[in-house]
């Protein structure tokens, strides 16, 4: 018998007007719920142009002769070359210290990870400061330890105003930051990771480094960290649960499970001997924003509740009334805490015994104290733009300072030295004795980023040489080698969210893209101005996608314009456009063979190549017959990624034709105490060798865990990394993976 021979219905065409020119890197996947994936094609390899095997019927929709019988296979383009990729530079120095931190650089290049430290990937490069999350002075009032938003703490001398140690995880964001009473020592949270860590006073080393019980990622906010007046012992809290450790040895002295509930603030009080821990609810209908909750008092050495001194109640509770956040200002030398009245209580501040819970007279001010000062007799109130110190016994007021825009507050053991953080010119600020009003000793550039928001959208060239990093009213196009600057690319738009950016393979142009309100789409070139324009999309833009060519003269975006969806495309070098009806809901996700590859989730993954479309791959399942999720496109434009729901769990890898079929499948991750994950592709290697996952719930109602990425090996089956949740774009080689301004690297 002779062997079957499938012949492609498709005529070779020449490549007129360079019409689907070159292979593309595609920095988004598309997803359910804004879900996208970072990972993209880089055209560094190509498939065979020969025949294929295999059968299979046409895939619904879309324009072309493909799949009429067999699986088809559209001619490649050939006149179009492989761009020869960037040679990879060696990893650089880490930054030097011992410099002014007026005009403090944004960048931070990290050392290479000790042999001892887990995991194939660690934090490489960071290039955006951000703004204060933690700040501590040290006893003597000499030194502040500055926590910031890009998870490094800054070691900054008051006297010099020069930073002189930056304490660093390599896999780790801190956030918290305190000094030990006498000045041997600070401690540091990294609230997502639930990392703590010791670093020695005399050099900055860490001495301890553990992990806290619990989950990661999990509303990895509030929390807090507080020693106890010997330095022995410290509370912690990552933002769940609390824990007393032993300041010498790390080891976990006694902990306090909340179950699911938030920690927004722990300290000591009276002397050590209680602590104190504020725990909102997060029960809600859907969205479980902390609300409502306890403050409780906890003997110090067991964590065993002494008193419920607050209930502000939750959601759901008869009569429930507006709730508010639980907090307090424990005294940090008497047997006093102040706390937030309920929500039947008449307006004011409530003082309570934290020997046995019973109420005090209430203090002679109504509102919040920002600290007690440390011999218990005052307190620091905000007002508007002033900081006063007020008298706790008879709320005279002993002082006021004009102080601006709040932020994180630190305190010398005396009073005497306060520092304030904040972001871009009053990066950090301190108010001596003397001084009227705080003084600037730290400044940067604006952050790109706001506190608690999403991170801002990055995107990095095929070798991950170059990162594009949006912020509000431009682009930063970074060298990561060294961490300059390379230009500024104002978007012109009015808003101040941040676009969201495709970088090309070889970093010639870059796409922005408005988020709210969505509007055109502009491609500039780093050389040059704008180069192109995309109208906007109808439906917003979670579902446009966007594909360079390799050689950087096309590029490629689908979406809802003019009344129809569509595949548009730019000349980039003869600066005209021309567009084709494609299916709803289609997304191009890059190019094989020198064509387009476009994604619909019934279809599956096809490549289109003008008036030839390939038989698609990873459509719809018997489980999900109205299609998979989403789709992902390797780097070298021969996998495909596509996932469905929790009835059809797992990623499934596709490879296109010639040689069609499944190559495996990824399962979904287990264990999460009730939260249905759906795993979802984000990025896919050359060969597929190597795919980066991600997680979603199953319902678009949630507010729960953060899922990690985690990064398998298809070979072996195996998980051989986990990653923070949610990068915004990786290297075509999977090596170089960016969470806005911070990357981390593989070894």
């Amino acid at each position: 018998m002779l062997p079957l021979v499938v012949v492609c219905a498709c005529k070779a065409r020449p490549l007129v007007n360079r019409s689907d020119a070159g292979s593309v890197s595609s920095p988004t996947g598309f997803g359910t719920d804004g879900a996208a994936g970072a990972g993209g094609s880089t055209g560094g390899e190509r498939a065979d142009a020969g025949g294929a095997g295999g059968s299979g019927g046409g895939g619904a929709g879309g324009n072309g002769a493909a799949g009429a019988g067999g699986m088809a296979y559209c001619p490649r383009v050939d006149d179009v070359g492989v761009s020869t990729p960037t040679r990879t530079r060696p990893p650089p120095a880490p930054t030097a210290v011992g410099v002014s931190c007026q005009g403090m650089s944004p960048a931070y290049l990290f050392p290479p990870p000790d042999a001892d430290v887990p995991g194939q990937y660690s934090r490489c490069a960071s290039f955006d400061i951000g703004t204060a999350t933690s700040v501590a002075v040290s006893p003597n009032g000499r030194d502040v330890a500055l926590a910031t938003t890009d998870g490094l703490v800054r070691m900054i001398s008051i006297e010099l105003h020069e930073e002189f140690a930056v304490l660093a995880s390599p896999r780790a964001m801190i956030d918290l930051v305190a000094y030990e009473p006498r000045g041997r020592g600070v401690l540091t949270i990294a609230r997502a990771q639930r990392e703590v860590t010791y670093w020695r006073g005399t050099d900055f080393k860490p001495v301890w480094r553990i992990t806290l019980p619990g989950t990661p990622y999990y509303h990895a906010s509030g929390g807090g960290i507080a020693f106890a007046p010997d330095g022995a012992s410290a509370v912690v809290s990552p933002g769940s649960d609390t824990f007393v450790l032993d300041v010498a040895t790390g080891a976990i002295r006694a902990a306090r499970a909340n179950d699911w509930d938030a920690v927004l603030d722990v300290s000591y009080g009276w002397g050590g001997q209680r602590v104190v821990v504020a725990e909102p609810s997060l029960a809600a209908h859907c969205q479980h924003s902390p609300d409502g909750g306890k403050v409780t008092v906890l003997d110090a050495s067991t964590l065993a509740p002494v008193a419920t001194v607050v209930d502000l109640g939750q959601y759901g509770d008869p009569g429930a009334s507006p709730r508010g956040l639980p907090a307090f200002r424990a005294s940090p030398v008497d047997d006093l805490v102040l706390v937030s009245p309920r929500a039947d209580d008449p307006p004011g501040v409530r003082a309570i015994k934290l020997s046995d819970g019973s109420a005090l007279p209430s203090p002679p001010f109504t509102a919040m104290p920002a600290a007690f000062m440390p011999d218990g007799a005052s307190v620091l109130i905000v007002d508007g733009g002033g900081l006063a110190r007020v008298r706790l016994a008879d709320g005279v007021t002993a002082s006021v300072t004009m102080l601006g825009d709040g932020g994180p507050m630190g305190m010398s053991a005396d009073g005497g030295v306060l520092a304030f953080g904040g972001a871009g010119s009053q990066l950090l600020r301190v108010l001596g004795p003397s001084d009227p009003v705080p003084a600037t000793i730290c400044s940067t550039d604006d952050p790109v980023a706001t506190p608690r928001g999403p991170a801002p959208s990055s995107s990095l060239s095929r070798d991950g040489q170059v990162l594009a990093l949006a912020a509000p009213g431009e682009v930063r196009i970074i060298r990561r080698a060294d961490g300059s600057l390379m230009k500024r690319i104002p978007d012109g738009l009015t808003t101040d969210m941040a676009p969201k950016l495709t970088l090309s393979p070889l970093a010639g142009f870059v796409v922005t893209e408005p988020q709210s309100p969505p509007g055109a789409v502009s491609v500039f070139q780093l050389t040059g101005g704008r180069a192109g324009v995309f109208a906007g999309d109808s439906y917003g833009p979670s579902w446009v996608g966007f594909a360079f060519s390799a050689r950087e003269d096309r590029v490629y975006s689908n979406g809802y314009r003019d009344g129809t969806y569509r595949l548009d495309a730019i000349d980039l070098g003869a600066g005209t456009s021309s567009a084709k009806p494609i299916p709803n809901f289609t997304s191009v996700i890059g190019t094989s063979n020198g064509c387009p590859v476009l994604y619909e989730g019934a279809r599956g993954a096809w490549r289109s190549c003008g008036g030839c479309d390939d038989d698609a791959v990873g459509g719809g399942s018997q489980y999900n017959p109205i299609g998979a999720q989403g789709g992902v496109l390797s780097s070298d434009g021969i996998y495909v990624g596509t996932w469905s729901d929790v009835k059809d769990p797992g990623v499934k890898l596709w490879k296109l034709p010639p040689d069609p079929g499944k190559v495996a499948t990824l399962m979904s991750r287990s264990g999460w105490r009730g939260w249905e994950p759906i795993e979802f592709a984000v990025a896919i290697s050359p060969g597929a060798t190597r795919v980066l996952t991600g997680a979603m719930p199953a319902g678009s109602c949630y507010f729960g865990p953060q899922f990690p990425t985690e990064v398998h090996d298809v070979g072996t089956g195996t998980i051989v990394d986990t990653l923070p949740p949610a990068p915004a774009a990786t290297d075509g080689a999977l090596r170089t993976v960016a969470y806005g301004a911070q990357l981390w690297c593989a070894r």
